[in-house]
């Protein structure tokens, strides 16, 4: 259903909020209650929104709402963002803008600053360079330039 919904609104964008049954209800608490879904054709309005349910989330547990509130993502820690940026881009001699990175993987589904802090991490280990163009020394932000070396380097 969920991917005939996708088809047929031809949105770019889609966040899926999985909402499980609370504790203080009497249902097994790991099961689907319902599931939000949020469309949109602009990256913008899919980062604000993405940023927002992140924002909303308990520390030490960035995708629960609340203590003991239902599950509104799929758990994912920054580590599984290393892991894919290293496994899609790590060796590939690709550059690209840091917001075209952002815009090109929304489907990892992590914020900014997440992006920002892993690049950055990477940076500093000398895996990939950072041309910074529209942010100041140490930044990170729109059209800077990601440089993800070849195998060679």
């Amino acid at each position: 259903m969920i991917d005939y919904l996708h088809g047929r609104l031809e949105a770019q964008y889609h966040i899926p909020f999985r909402v499980n049954y609370g504790p203080d209800e009497h249902v097994t608490t790991n099961r689907l209650k319902y599931l939000l879904i949020h469309y949109s054709n602009n990256f913008m309005a899919f980062e604000h929104m993405l940023r927002s349910m992140w924002k909303h989330s308990d520390e030490g547990n960035p995708l629960m709402v609340q203590s003991g509130q239902p599950l509104i993502f799929p758990l994912k820690d920054v580590n599984d963002l290393e892991n894919n940026i290293r496994r899609e881009y790590v060796g590939t001699d690709q550059k690209i803008t840091f917001e075209e990175f952002q815009a090109q993987n929304w489907r990892w589904y992590f914020v900014e600053k997440h992006y920002r802090n892993v690049l950055k991490k990477l940076e500093r280990d000398g895996i990939i360079e950072i041309k910074r163009i529209t942010s100041k020394r140490s930044g990170l932000s729109g059209r800077d330039m990601l440089i993800f070396k070849g195998s060679s380097e």
